[in-house]
C-alpha cells in the first residue's frame, strides 16, 4: 500500500510505502491470532480484541423485536 499526500490540488506524492496490519492500530490487541475469531471491543481496555465467536454467540446476542407490520 502506499500513503499518498494530496496537497489541495491535483498533484500529490509519494510519501513511503507502507504495510499496515491491525497490530498497527493503536486500539486493537490481537494475541494469538486463530480460525474462528473475531474482534470484539472491551470497554474496560478502551481496545478491539480477539475472541472466540463461541464465546459470544448466545451469551451476549440480544433478540431485537421488529415489532408488528
Amino acid at each position: 500500500m502506499s500513503l499518498v499526500i494530496l496537497n489541495g490540488g491535483s498533484t500529490s506524492s509519494l510519501v513511503q510505502n507502507v504495510d499496515l496490519t491491525l497490530t498497527d492500530l493503536g486500539d486493537v490487541t490481537i494475541s494469538s491470532a486463530q480460525n474462528n475469531q473475531i474482534i470484539k471491543f472491551n470497554s474496560s481496555t478502551n481496545k478491539f480484541e480477539n475472541v472466540d465467536v463461541d464465546t459470544i454467540v448466545g451469551d451476549e446476542l440480544t433478540e431485537i423485536d421488529g415489532g408488528t407490520y
